[in-house]
């Protein structure tokens, strides 16, 4: 079995810019609240699929085919922090993404039917685009999570850059004890541009 996503993959400028934020999120957060992503495996994820057999990935390669094919090229912007759930019980830490989001909203949608009559289990929440920059633990403590959240608000984020989608990519991930370690199986161009 492969675990495996669908996802952007982002221009190492981009990268940079959020292994900056990644740094001030870890200077600004309480010692051991945070487990802090690794600027080289932050993607623009569009579906989680979990494990996948090597005999499907045929079968979503042309999902990803007919998605791409759906879209032309579109620019996205990357600013801001959030969380999730919520600033008060922060889970998630985010960097956001803007500007022609409807593309990418199609994008999913696109993605999430084919996959349906695959057989995968539709999502079972609405998909909001972001970046992950890091995950509370789950052992911390409410009072460590509060004193998080205090100090995420004190955290202006502004633009951290733009850039043009231009294909969408089936990912490998490999977990290792250092982290996960990802790896394209394939991709696809937005409009079939070659």
């Amino acid at each position: 079995m492969i675990r495996a996503f669908i996802a952007i993959d982002l221009p190492s400028q981009l990268r940079e810019r959020l292994g900056d934020q990644i740094q001030h999120l870890k200077a600004k957060a309480p010692e051991g609240v945070i487990r802090l992503a690794s600027p080289a495996g932050i993607h623009l994820t569009l579906r989680f699929l979990g494990d996948l057999r090597p005999s499907q990935i045929e079968q979503v390669g042309a999902v990803i085919q007919d998605a791409a094919s759906s879209e032309s090229p579109f620019r996205i912007e990357v600013s801001g922090l959030g969380c999730f759930p919520n600033a008060q019980r922060p889970r998630v830490i985010w960097a956001g993404v803007y500007g022609e989001v409807e593309p990418l909203l199609r994008l999913q949608r696109v993605l999430e039917d084919g996959l349906a009559k695959l057989g995968f289990e539709p999502e079972g929440r609405p998909f909001r685009p972001h970046l992950t920059l890091g995950r509370v633990r789950r052992e911390v403590r409410d009072s460590r999570s509060r004193e998080l959240a205090e100090n995420l608000d004190r955290i202006a984020v502004g633009r951290l850059g733009e850039f043009v989608v231009q294909e969408i990519s089936l990912f490998r991930s490999d977990l290792r004890p250092t982290g996960a370690v990802y790896s394209v199986l394939l991709s696809r161009p937005l409009g079939g541009i070659a």
